[in-house]
């Protein structure tokens, strides 16, 4: 769970969700994770985080009140923290993603 400003947030992602990532990124997830060794740039970060993000009643918020929340984040607690909830999540989420055999 994510706390900011006194709301609950949670990261999830699924398939629909990567390909929204990456139809905005133009860039397919694992591609960007393997280049970068899963330091994504700020403006990916933003863009990972943004379309993933539900609020406590299990909604989706808006790609942009995401993204402006990941900018909160990173601005308070560091760009390192907020890759870490990004990559972890996908890891839990979509563990397929990243299988080798």
């Amino acid at each position: 769970m994510i706390e900011v400003n006194g709301k609950t947030y949670e990261l999830k992602y699924n398939i629909r969700t990567i390909e929204q990532i990456e139809a905005v990124t133009k860039e397919s997830l694992v591609a960007s994770v393997r280049k970068t060794e899963g330091f994504l740039s700020i403006q990916e970060l933003k863009i990972y985080f943004g379309f993933a993000l539900f609020n406590d009643s299990g909604n989706r918020v808006s790609p942009q009140q995401g993204m402006d929340v990941a900018e909160s984040l990173i601005k308070t607690e560091g760009y390192m923290k907020v890759n870490q909830m990004v990559m972890g999540a996908i890891e839990k989420d979509c563990p397929f993603l990243f299988q080798v055999d």
